[in-house]
């Protein structure tokens, strides 16, 4: 059986708030669409110099500090898509991190 991941994010509150500020700048600069799963979310951004090393970088910070979930950054065409996905009891939290700001 494979061991599940806690739904635990390591980052304190004020770490929380920066980096749901650092994707919300992101995406009002470079998102082009964003899309709920039943596992997650897909998200496609322009592919502008540097987002996907931006993506990149966010991704592999995002995987240090929520592990259970899954971030993948890939290239398609004009666009660099992410896509993270996690467990059902984990999808609500990844629902809220991507939201639309209100």
């Amino acid at each position: 059986m494979a061991e599940q991941l806690p739904l635990a994010c390591s980052l304190s509150a004020g770490e929380l708030a920066d980096r749901r500020g650092v994707w919300q700048r992101l995406a009002a600069e470079w998102l082009h669409s964003r899309r709920q799963t039943s596992t997650g979310v897909e998200l496609s951004y322009r592919a502008d110099d540097g987002v996907e090393a931006k993506l990149r970088d966010l991704a592999a910070l995002e995987a240090d500090c929520c592990s259970f979930a899954d971030w993948a950054v890939s290239r398609s065409g004009d666009r660099v898509m992410l896509e993270v996905t996690a467990p059902p009891d984990a999808v609500p939290a990844v629902h809220a991190l991507f939201a639309s700001p209100a």
